[in-house]
């Protein structure tokens, strides 16, 4: 082989070499680009969603919540008697309503913009649910209808791991404003390159050589869009290299109506927290509290000046600089003909918003956490794009949070201990959700996310306390028949031998007495009487009926079982006292109701299982219940009552022995809740469960029940117990003190 021609040889290779691997490049960018462009055109962060709000026959309607829901979705109050089209709703009372259906008081109508349907609910005086109607709006032609939904609230997006907030928009939802004022000030070319502006580039050049400084970079919307979600912001010749080659391809293959309506969606306007505010239609709201589709030129043009530099252009932090870039935003948009010269004098006078008009907060991070887990758990731990449907009620878990946050603060704030006790932060959870379905309602992990991220509803386990004791007695009532609420224990002093070690449990204010009636000794709280009957039945069958209603922790055969001295999730105690209050059916607890990929598809759904897993019989849960239910009214849990709430319900309260722990788990009809208190470090609390963890279950309960009726506990019917009521001799008689009997009403098996 001659020379020339290894020479020539050489050469193709080393030209051909480069040309190869710009094609696998291009080609591995083209999949890449349709990918993430999709069938929608939108690059999509992961959503999570609220349960939409339902309602059935019967149910308690709260207008006030349904028109906050209705109004966060742009929502209009129209008169009644006017044709609702979308995004409407009017509302009546009276003889207008009374025409409707003749026991209605009030009523709503609203158009759901999803269904396509008007729906009206006429309600009575106690705003409970009388009659459901649904209209087709092309035939006029109404039916009644079982129920109605409304509509699933954004709770959390993320891009990637960076909290978002995001309303996207489709568009000609955009005001040709808002389209402009982008393209007149970021990239005139746009309607005419091929994803690259050489006149614009030549321009940024000319720029940064005149001022010395890199002040403008000559990208074009194409290519700020493939910077944003294909590479990064780091300023090298080789990423900009890339992002004009990527450029050129999402050109070729993206529609520009499809690459502008994704970067006005995606577009990072704003900061607020750790939340980014991606986008025009989530802008709008941010900067104007209103909807993009309402913005005017003024504001299109302020939104234009912000996507320069959100930070250095903010109306609120910088109304100076953000006023000038708005100044030059109107004069491109008028020297490109965009506008006319009186709309440009009028926006040019238009004030700047004064402040932020909504705040966005951190949205129930301990919730979406537990959804993320449950989600992993059944093969689904990438949610890139994903929408998450979950059955998180925002109204339960704001007052949840506020619950926790409010209380928490009063304690430290009024207790000589806690004021000492600085260095520490006292902690609190909360966990709810709703015994007929198993959803999960809320759920506080901590005190403040922000300042710690340990979720202490799924990775804590702590000594329980006296929450566990009822299990203690309903193993009594399941082993043995004749065992009864009235049954007399003995409240003497107790020393348990066992192997080389004895034990003698002690009632927490060191009193004994004779014998006591077992629903007296549960709802006092008291440990000789249980541990009694603990030792009586047997330890064995005890740890067999705990893990039966849902314990998973190991228990030992130790006899401080019986009193709670031992580590347990919340989610166990919460399991637990489910299954109380579904009388023995033990629940099954989930946080999410389905997943959907970009594109609509389902990819999940919960199915509940079919089977039931009853654990005793009713009547032994009946049993039970009546004195949780006692211990509300007249034992350790009936602090609830001077807190305000006074609906039916049971519950119990927990302590430990050494007072690191406070706890209360109690239920009503259509609502568990389980609350723990107490320091991360394991210092005492020196608080009981009816004075620290009682507190914020009861102001759980109220600000859940506000302008609501409690609906009674659904004990069931033709069972073989009987309600009874015990006079206050026949108490004393039976052993309780004379300064605590009253007349009691307890459920007792017939004869």
């Amino acid at each position: 082989m001659t020379r020339t021609k290894l020479i020539l040889i050489t050469l193709s290779i080393l030209v051909t070499l480069p040309i190869i691997y710009i094609a696998i490049w291009v080609a591995i960018v083209d999949v890449e680009i349709r990918e993430k462009f999709g069938a929608q055109g939108l690059v999509h962060p992961t959503t999570y969603y609220s349960a939409a709000p339902r309602l059935t026959p019967g149910d308690t309607f709260n207008e006030k919540r349904w028109v906050q829901v209705l109004e966060e979705q742009d929502y209009r109050k129209k008169e009644w008697g006017s044709i609702l089209r979308r995004s409407d709703y009017a509302q009546a009372t009276g003889t207008e309503c009374t025409k409707i259906y003749e026991k209605a008081l009030k009523c709503f109508a609203f158009y759901h913009h999803v269904d396509k349907k008007i729906y009206l609910i006429a309600t009575d005086e106690l705003d409970s649910v009388l009659l459901l109607l649904a209209t087709d709006p092309e035939t006029n032609q109404s039916s009644p209808t079982e129920s109605v939904e409304l509509f699933s609230q954004i709770l959390a997006q993320y891009l990637g791991d960076a909290p978002i907030i995001q309303r996207r928009l489709p568009l000609n939802h955009i005001p040709l404003s808002c389209l402009d004022a982008p393209l007149a000030i970021e990239d005139p070319d746009f309607l005419h390159h091929q994803g690259v502006s050489f006149r614009g580039l030549a321009r940024a050049i000319f720029v940064n050589l005149k001022s010395l400084r890199l002040s403008q970079g000559g990208s074009t919307i194409t290519q700020q869009l493939v910077k944003n979600y294909f590479l990064n912001s780091e300023r090298t010749f080789s990423r900009k290299i890339k992002e004009m080659l990527m450029a050129f391809v999402v050109e070729a293959r993206i529609p520009k109506d499809q690459i502008l309506e994704t970067y006005l969606n995606i577009i990072y306007l704003g900061q607020q927290g750790s939340y980014q505010v991606r986008g025009v239609g989530a802008a709008a709201k941010f900067y104007f509290a209103k909807p993009a589709e309402h913005l005017d030129l003024a504001e299109c043009a302020l939104l234009g000046a912000v996507i320069n530099s959100p930070g250095r252009y903010n109306p609120f932090a910088h109304p100076e600089r953000a006023l000038a870039r708005r100044e030059k935003v109107l004069k491109n948009m008028l020297e490109q003909n965009r506008i006319l010269e009186n709309d440009f004098k009028k926006a040019m006078a238009a004030p700047l918003p004064k402040k932020s008009t909504i705040e966005i907060k951190e949205t129930a991070p301990y919730f979406i956490e537990g959804a993320k887990r449950e989600l992993a758990k059944n093969g689904f731990s990438d949610l890139t794009g994903y929408s998450i449907y979950t059955t998180m009620n925002p109204w339960h878990q704001e007052a949840a949070q506020r619950s926790v946050q409010t209380q928490l603060n009063e304690l430290e704030a009024t207790s000589e201990y806690h004021k000492k006790n600085k260095a520490h932060s006292l902690q609190g959870i909360l966990l709810a959700n709703n015994p007929k379905t198993g959803e999960v309602l809320a759920v506080v992990g901590g005190r403040d996310h922000r300042k710690s991220q340990f979720n202490r509803v799924f990775d804590s386990a702590r000594q329980v306390g006296s929450v566990f004791k009822p299990i203690v007695y309903l193993t009594a009532f399941m082993e043995n028949k004749d065992f009864s609420p009235l049954t007399q224990i003995e409240n003497t002093p107790l020393t348990h031998t066992y192997g080389k070690q004895s034990w003698s449990p002690h009632n927490y204010d060191n009193t004994t007495s004779d014998k006591v009636p077992a629903f007296y000794a549960l709802k006092e709280s008291l440990n000789i009487p249980t541990a009694r009957l603990a030792l009586q039945v047997g330890l064995p069958a005890v740890i067999d009926v705990a893990h039966r209603l849902g314990v998973e922790s190991k228990l030992q055969e130790y006899p401080s079982v019986s009193l709670g001295a031992f580590e347990m999730k919340p989610l166990e105690v919460l399991t637990v006292y489910n299954t109380f209050a579904r009388f023995g059916e033990k629940p099954d607890l989930y946080m999410v109701r389905r997943l959907e990929n970009s594109e609509g598809q389902s990819l999940y759904q919960h199915h509940p299982p079919d089977w039931k897993d009853q654990v005793g019989t009713k009547e032994d849960f009946i049993l039970l219940d009546s004195i949780l239910a006692d211990v509300m009214n007249t034992g350790t849990g009936r602090g609830a009552r001077s807190v305000g709430f006074q609906g039916e319900c049971a519950g119990k309260t927990g302590t430990t022995s050494d007072y690191k722990d406070a706890w209360f788990a109690g239920f009503t009809a259509n609502q568990v809740a389980v609350v723990w208190v107490g320091y991360d470090d394991n210092t005492p609390l020196k608080l009981s469960g009816s004075s620290g963890a009682l507190p914020i279950w009861a102001h759980y309960m109220t600000s859940v029940y506000k302008n609501t009726i409690v609906p009674p506990l659904p004990w069931p019917v033709d069972m073989n117990v009987e309600n009874i009521e015990v006079s206050t001799r026949e108490l004393i008689e039976a052993g309780v003190p004379e300064d605590k009997a009253t007349n009691t009403r307890i459920y007792i098996r017939k004869n």
